[in-house]
């Protein structure tokens, strides 16, 4: 559930050949599932390993994550439940970093200037 190519290759290149089952696809979580051709309710296991918290709306990008799994589906899902410095100096370059519009939900005290 990344956006990024790299990872997407990355992760081809390594299990293909041990595990031909594996289906290979970005999905962009910001995104309407069906525009995407992806397969509602057909997935065994979804990984979503630090993807959620650049999703614009957390509450959303979560239901289309189950929207994904069959019923007894598994997500796997690994996010930061802290801030931390080093991260937020690096990737806060990045305009994905701070485009969420859940502010109900999400902290904005990693907003710039706040």
């Amino acid at each position: 559930t990344d956006i990024s190519e790299k990872f997407l290759s990355d992760g081809k290149k390594r299990f293909s050949s041990s595990y031909s089952c594996i289906q290979y696809q970005l999905c962009h979580l910001d995104i309407d599932l069906v525009t995407q051709k992806l397969n509602l309710y057909s997935f065994d296991v979804v990984c979503a390993f630090d993807v959620l918290h650049v999703a614009q709306d957390l509450q959303v990008s979560l239901n289309r994550l189950q929207q994904l799994l069959k019923p007894d589906g598994y997500l796997l899902a690994i996010e930061l439940t802290r801030p931390w410095t080093w991260i937020q100096l690096f990737f806060g370059l990045f305009s994905a970093w701070w485009h969420f519009t859940d502010t109900s939900i999400r902290s904005t005290c990693f907003m710039p200037g706040e």
